[in-house]
């Protein structure tokens, strides 16, 4: 096997395993940030609770909150609220932090209880309140690796 034949194969295997591994980022350079609505969201909520190790929902609404969190206003990330009998405890509901690819899809990058944006930044993404009650922060969801824990 010749040189270029040995890296035409090792590319298709990096960009086979980068397509096929449920943590790939958005690293393409993106024409003007995507276009997400609410619609489309909440088509794509049991996949994006999924990979994120939640349970599916049988009725869950999901409420859009379109927020810059990297600093770049050509990629889009939103927060999720996920309202469900089955992510929701009282007031206090699920929220799911998405990022769309210039592509279009969609992934889960984090999620936590009820999560509202700080003005502090962990790896140049915003950090995320937590609260156990609306308005009553109780910790911090930072950015790292690539994505929020």
């Amino acid at each position: 096997m010749n040189l270029s034949a040995l890296v035409a194969l090792a590319s298709s295997l990096a960009l086979a395993a980068q397509t096929q591994h449920p943590t790939v980022r958005c690293d393409e350079t993106p024409p003007p940030a995507p276009k997400v609505d609410g619609p489309r969201v909440q088509s794509s909520l049991n996949d994006l609770l999924a990979a994120e190790g939640l349970g599916a929902s049988r009725s869950g609404v999901a409420v859009v909150r379109p927020v810059d969190l990297d600093g770049d206003a050509s990629t889009l990330e939103m927060l999720v609220d996920v309202l469900s009998p089955e992510h929701c405890v009282g007031a206090v509901c699920e929220t799911l932090v998405v990022r769309a690819c210039a592509s279009g899809q969609l992934w889960a990058i984090g999620h936590g209880k009820m999560l509202l944006p700080l003005g502090s930044r962990s790896g140049g993404w915003m950090d995320l309140a937590e609260s156990a009650f609306p308005g009553l922060p109780v910790g911090t969801v930072r950015f790292s690796a690539g994505r929020y824990r």
